[in-house]
């Protein structure tokens, strides 16, 4: 069996809610506000990979600016 992730976005805060038998999930009624998304595992782990990657790029921009902020100092004293 696939395993399925459901993502919650109600009240502003996500909940992870694993399963591995679909069956057992009345979808109906686990979200009334229809808020819940249905997920395949690769596609939770895609989203993490790209959050990871954005994090990775601001990590990168400030490096860079540390740098030239350092090197405008240096420079200065």
């Amino acid at each position: 069996m696939k395993a399925t992730a459901y993502i919650n976005f109600a009240a502003g805060k996500a909940k992870y809610c694993i399963n591995s038998n679909l069956s057992h999930v009345d979808l109906q009624n686990w979200d009334p506000r229809g808020t819940a998304y249905l997920l395949s595992s690769f596609d939770l782990l895609r989203a993490v990979r790209d959050l990871l990657r954005v994090v990775r790029d601001l990590l990168r921009v400030i490096r860079v600016f540390t740098i030239i902020l350092f090197t405008f100092i240096s420079v200065k004293c």
